[in-house]
């Protein structure tokens, strides 16, 4: 796991686990919360100090694909369980991890088509993609509302806009979509037809001086990439969290 200083192109290693790496968040601190997909885990990462697992399950069932995560400001971890990598059966989740770690709390219904990049908007809203429902939607109550339908795209990222956009990574083919949050409304911010830039498109966020600059992970490029969207991102969340026993 690496941090970039983005004035000077630096990359400084500052973990690593024993798996594979999905989503992550920080916190106040700069504690890394990441997902491992290997062990099926979420695992707090700081640096100097031994890795820590923060969450094996919810409700008492342990994850099956831990896929992404994002703090509200009460220092829940929202997460992404994704469910098996199957469309006709669909069995991913979201649930929310209290501060400090431990079982979490199962928020959604628990048969969500493949629940993958998850963002938390200004009012607090709960956005997410589903990669095999083909779609954007929001957490209420425990009931999923649609957002946008997202034909033949397969969405994987998604980072909420300061004017209530919502920008989704397409795993393929590859692109860059914005949604009105309101209407909907759907066009298109990046398309690389032949995969020679954009190659794979996963995991996105704003960053930078008023976070007018948008990064891109390519799973298939190995490389970052880094866009002007034209509209500043939402700030992400960065509470304070209690550590969790050692």
């Amino acid at each position: 796991m690496y941090a970039i200083a983005p004035e000077t192109g630096v990359v400084e290693q500052i973990g690593q686990v024993d798996g594979v790496v999905l989503g992550l968040a920080v916190d106040a601190e700069g504690t890394v919360y990441l997902c491992d997909v290997i062990n099926r885990l979420v695992v707090r990462v700081r640096r100097g100090e031994p890795n820590v697992v923060y969450s094996r399950s919810a409700g008492g069932s342990e994850y099956t694909i831990p896929n992404y995560v994002a703090f509200d400001d009460d220092g829940w971890l929202w997460l992404t369980d994704s469910g098996e990598e199957d469309p006709d059966n669909p069995g991913g989740r979201i649930v929310r991890i209290p501060p400090g770690g431990g079982d979490a709390e199962v928020m959604s219904p628990e048969n969500l088509p493949f629940p993958n990049g998850l963002c938390i908007g200004p009012k607090g809203q709960i956005y997410y993609v589903d990669s095999f429902g083909h779609g954007v939607s929001e957490l209420i109550d425990g009931k999923v509302r649609p957002v946008a339908r997202l034909e033949g795209v397969t969405p994987d990222g998604i980072a909420a806009e300061a004017d209530g956009g919502l920008l989704v990574s397409c795993y393929y083919p590859f692109k860059i979509l914005r949604a009105d949050s309101a209407s909907g409304d759907v066009t298109t911010l990046l398309d690389d037809t032949v995969g020679t830039t954009l190659r794979m498109p996963t995991n996105i966020s704003h960053f930078g001086p008023g976070l007018t600059s948008l990064a891109i992970t390519n799973f298939a490029g190995h490389k970052l990439l880094a866009v002007d969207p034209g509209v500043a991102g939402m700030p992400l969340r960065y509470p304070t969290v209690r550590r969790p026993e050692q």
